[in-house]
């Protein structure tokens, strides 16, 4: 992937980020009377780098939500959240199982090619064995014969 096919993926993401993001600052800019970020983190008693930083990570902490009288909305997020952190354990158990399925998977394959090794060498001592002893009957069965 070449430098500007990264720069439009990183803007895609910015812009993706945003559309999140947006509706959460659109609330509290109206809940505190605010037309901009300065204004808002003013009103958040936060510092501006703290709003950047909330819409760069697509995370808007709770308090201010509370702070700003939407304490709804922030149920809705953290139950939105807490939601989030369940399928991610869910799916984080579903992956540990299989890898546990995997490793016994590959456990169980090790020791079929070690019980079929074995019974490969069991097989040739077996035939060698029949060899012998038909040889051995064959000899003397010529013996036999011959008096």
């Amino acid at each position: 992937m070449g430098p500007k096919s990264m720069q439009q993926e990183a803007r895609m993401i910015e812009e993706y980020a945003e559309l999140q993001i947006d509706p959460q600052f659109r609330a509290l800019k109206m809940a505190l009377n605010a037309k901009n970020g300065n204004q808002l983190a003013r009103a958040l008693g936060v510092s501006r780098q703290a709003v950047s930083q909330a819409k760069i990570t697509g995370r808007v902490p709770l308090a201010w939500f509370e702070k700003a009288g939407l304490s709804i909305y922030a149920k809705q997020i953290r139950d939105r959240r807490n939601y989030q952190k369940m399928e991610a354990a869910r799916e984080a158990k579903k992956a540990r199982s299989l890898i546990r399925a995997q490793t016994s998977a590959r456990k169980i394959s090790l020791e079929l090619k070690k019980a079929s090794h074995q019974l490969v060498k069991a097989a040739l001592k077996l035939t060698r064995a029949i060899r012998m002893l038909n040889a051995a009957q064959n000899g003397r069965g010529d013996n036999d014969k011959g008096i």
